[in-house]
């Protein structure tokens, strides 16, 4: 890890909680039927959790959500276009300030998007993913419980070890056993 991601991390975990609440966004809660746009979140540094991002993004085409994902890399690691697969864009520790804020059109224009549900994939800890999740003006934001920040409207608590399948597995079900009055 370099000098400047320890600044970033240090700094912007220092201001996170506090810069996220000065984000208004629109508290709402949805499932698989209700949601019209999905927000994916993954650290794409494993092969485990792109596929599985790959995978749930599959799953909302059968269910005809629109869905967007993005995947934080290391910055040798971004493809020269910026994107992967359709619908999959990626971000870097670059993408940030020194004081942890997002800095690219990218990762700003997901945070401003107004998703139903944003879905955070990351299995372990993660600043640059943290920021995105704590920035993001989703209605509904899912993740693991031992992530939580404050960040999410609902958390999941699996047992050790976690995979990314079992928990997509455990999102798929909870989001279509739950209904919304």
């Amino acid at each position: 890890m370099g000098l400047a991601t320890i600044i970033k991390t240090k700094i912007g975990s220092y201001t996170l909680n506090k810069i996220s609440l000065q984000r208004n966004r629109k508290k709402l809660f949805f499932n698989f039927e209700t949601a019209k746009t999905v927000a994916i979140v993954f650290d794409a540094t494993s092969n485990q959790e792109y596929t599985a991002a790959r995978f749930l993004s599959n799953y909302m085409l059968e269910k005809r959500i629109r869905y967007r994902c993005i995947g934080f890399l290391k910055p040798h690691d971004v493809p020269e276009s910026g994107t992967g697969s359709l619908g999959f864009t990626f971000f870097t520790e670059k993408d940030f300030s020194i004081t942890g804020k997002p800095l690219s059109a990218t990762v700003i224009e997901f945070c401003n998007n107004e998703f139903d549900i944003l879905i955070d994939l990351h299995l372990i800890n993660n600043f640059f993913i943290d920021a995105v999740v704590a920035f993001s003006l989703a209605h509904m934001k899912i993740g693991l419980t031992k992530h939580d920040k404050g960040f999410y409207d609902f958390m999941l608590q699996l047992h050790e070890p976690i995979d990314a399948e079992n928990m997509i597995e455990h999102i798929k079900t909870y989001m279509n056993i739950i209904k919304t009055a």
